[in-house]
């Protein structure tokens, strides 16, 4: 018996024993698979995080030039806009300009441009004629000699004739000229103007600095990543750590496990760069063991889900989910795609077309969504739909090719629905719908979307129901101001001549018709207001006034043919007052004009204020009065005065150059003297010699 016992025992030790290696061999073997698929995964996570990191980096760099290109645009328009808008300051004389007033107004529209956006550091305005700059911050002062100016670079481009950009250049202060830290480093576009009084020329600077921190507010607390900008010579213009400032990009440090992507930028001439340091993924265990615990949690998550979404309820709410995550995909500019709302009949089309109708109302939305809908389920054998209500009043919808067609053959298909389904929508009165390229993978649809909507844009130039992106992917981009047509139409409209205002005008809307011009609807009805408030400020000038009309607003203008009757309107408001004004003897005022510039135009302070002062007339009725009288603007008629009678003080011989010069009016003999060669060709001196008979 006893010996039975530890024969039992003995049994169970052995076999104790043997379980003890299996579990031993069992426990070994998981974890060399275990070790093996952690580096497996480290490897291949690396390897993903690395093509991630390089694609974002791309993408980075490409975005941060359009961005920083729609930006410095955003600048010119400021600037040009600026000189259209301020022109009166622009041709003020040197004389005008010591008006305490008069500077004033200058330094506050300089001021205005530097609050306008925080990205723009300051503005400058320079007069060629005396050499003086104006400026919104102090350098040493607001108003100062060229060459005492501080930033005076910018105005040493050889450019009259045109715009022109400054590099990137640190605007040096007193403030802080021994920390490059604190000086702002700034990209100049200057806007010369042709004044009366010479040129002038209207600088405003961009910080970049600032234009940085809006646009990566949170990217300077990356450490593994960095971004620095590079001109055509190859120098770094900018970086967020200032030593290696307008240093040469192959001197900068070169560090390990840096992936680098570069955009170049043709409309600003610079390569941005993005570089990202690849850190090492110290989580890749914890997260391959959150894994093998996930996967199991998964399991009953995914048998209790399947159980839950075989109801109608639970389906129906999973739908308006995927929808609306697809809603915020499109919608989102950036980022990558998520495919969690693509539906499986979905990925199975080789390509996709997408389509963006706008509804007038919310309630006719409504009822075309519902339209659609029932539209879908009737051509589920032709194509694949997905409708997604994108706003009140928009709703896009993804074609799907289940057929197979070729891209033009599925894009007429599309086409064509399209153009049935807002056909038999109330008669087709309040549907207009824009129809996407061809789309290949989830990934082009955003795109898709965007083409839509930049079509929406052009509302007026395509006034069909259903577009193609193709009609403004093909059109020639920009559209001058018309401002031969405007200048004409000012003078035919002040002279009362209707039938010339109105062919002008057919013109200019004959241009928007056309298709011949990319010509977004905004831009449409910013000229047409610039066009009524250039109109509004030629009424002040006339002698007799005429009640300003109330400017027409166009935003609520759906088609170009309300523009046009809402712009004739208010150009036939101002015809009737002008055709029933009385008239008035304008040949006395213009003899009265006249005969005073005559007795006083070598008086050196004569100006159209004080003319306008002392007869008790506009300013601009007197320009007006000397320009059709002499075909000269006010200053060079008043040079043209001042140096025929030089030419007979010259002539007599009886008073040298410098006499001459102060005795018809010029306040500098060398500014008498260039003046002279000007107009005459030859230098005062020449002229005297001319006159003297040669000996012999």
């Amino acid at each position: 018996m006893k010996n039975s016992f530890f024969r039992k025992y003995k049994n169970e030790f052995a076999l104790y024993r043997i379980r003890k290696k299996l579990l031993t061999i069992i426990a070994v073997l998981l974890v060399v698979f275990a070790m093996l698929t952690m580096l497996l995964f480290y490897l291949s996570e690396r390897s993903s995080y690395q093509k991630n990191m390089a694609e974002s980096n791309e993408i980075m760099a490409s975005q941060m030039a359009s961005v920083y290109e729609l930006y410095m645009q955003n600048v010119k328009e400021i600037a040009h806009d600026t000189a259209f808008n301020n022109q009166e300051l622009f041709h003020l004389s040197a004389g005008e300009r010591q008006d305490p007033q008069a500077k004033t107004k200058i330094l506050d529209m300089l001021g205005s441009i530097s609050v306008m956006n925080p990205y723009v550091h300051s503005a400058y305005l320079y007069y060629e004629e005396e050499g003086m700059v104006y400026s919104s911050i102090s350098m040493p002062y607001s108003i100062t000699p060229l060459e005492n100016f501080g930033d005076k670079v910018v105005f040493e481009q050889d450019s009259a004739a045109k715009p022109y950009q400054v590099a990137p250049h640190l605007l040096h202060s007193t403030a802080a000229m021994s920390d490059l830290r604190k000086q702002p480093l700034i990209i100049s576009y200057v806007v010369p103007t042709a004044s009366r009084n010479g040129t002038v020329y209207l600088c405003v600077n961009v910080n970049t600095r600032s234009l940085y921190s809006m646009i990566l507010r949170d990217f300077e607390l990356e450490q593994n990543k960095n971004f620095y900008i590079v001109d055509k010579e190859g120098y770094v213009v900018f970086h967020r750590d200032s030593e290696y400032l307008f240093v040469k990009q192959n001197e900068l440090p070169q560090k390990d496990d840096v992936i680098r992507s570069e955009a170049y930028s043709s409309i600003l001439g610079f390569t941005f760069v993005f570089e990202s340091t690849v850190p090492p993924l110290e989580s890749g265990l914890l997260r391959f063991s959150s894994w093998i615990l996930g996967a199991l949690c998964v399991t009953m998550v995914v048998a209790i889900v399947s159980v839950i979404y075989s109801t109608l309820p639970i389906r129906k709410m999973v739908q308006v989910a995927k929808k609306s995550n697809l809603r915020d995909f499109l919608a989102k500019s950036g980022g990558s795609a998520d495919t969690t709302f693509w539906d499986r009949s979905m990925q199975e089309c080789k390509n996709h077309v997408v389509g963006v109708f706008r509804i007038a109302s919310h309630a006719d939305a409504e009822e075309f969504l519902n339209q659609s809908i029932k539209m879908s389920a009737e051509n589920e054998k032709d194509y694949q739909f997905l409708v997604i209500k994108m706003s009140d009043e928009t709703i896009a919808i993804i074609f799907g090719n289940i057929r197979h067609y070729g891209d033009i053959q599925f894009r007429q298909h599309v086409r064509t629905q399209c153009e049935k389904m807002c056909a038999t929508f109330r008669a087709g009165e309040k549907a207009y719908c824009v129809v996407s390229q061809v789309k290949t993978g989830v990934e082009q649809l955003r795109d898709g979307y965007r083409e839509c909507c930049e079509t929406f844009r052009y509302q007026y130039l395509f006034p069909q129901q259903v577009i193609v992106w193709e009609k403004i992917d093909t059109t020639l981009p920009g559209y001058p101001f018309p401002v031969r047509h405007e200048r004409h139409i000012i003078n035919n409209l002040m002279a009362g001549k209707g039938e010339a205002c109105l062919r002008h005008i057919d013109e200019i809307f004959a241009d928007f018709r056309s298709g011949d011009y990319l010509i977004k609807d905004s831009e449409i009805n910013r000229y047409l207001a610039v066009m009524q408030e250039n109109i509004s400020l030629r009424l002040e000038t006339l002698p007799i006034p005429i009640e300003r009309p109330a400017r027409h607003g166009f935003d609520a203008c759906v088609t170009l043919d309300e523009v046009y009757t809402v712009f004739v309107g208010y150009v036939h408001e101002i015809l009737v007052q002008i055709t029933n004004r009385p008239r008035e003897p304008e040949n006395n005022v213009n003899t009265v004009v006249l005969e005073y510039i005559e007795k006083n135009f070598c008086q050196n302070d004569i100006c159209l204020s004080k003319i306008a002062e002392e007869l008790s007339l506009s300013a601009n009725l007197i320009s007006r009065i000397v320009k059709e009288a002499s075909h000269r603007s006010f200053s060079e008629y008043i040079t043209y005065k001042r140096i025929q009678r030089s030419k007979e003080l010259l002539a007599d011989g009886s008073m040298s150059i410098n006499a001459v010069s102060e005795a018809v009016g010029f306040t500098y003999p060398y500014y008498f003297i260039r003046k002279f060669k000007e107009l005459e060709g030859v230098t005062p001196g020449q002229y005297i010699g001319a006159q003297t008979p040669s000996d012999g």
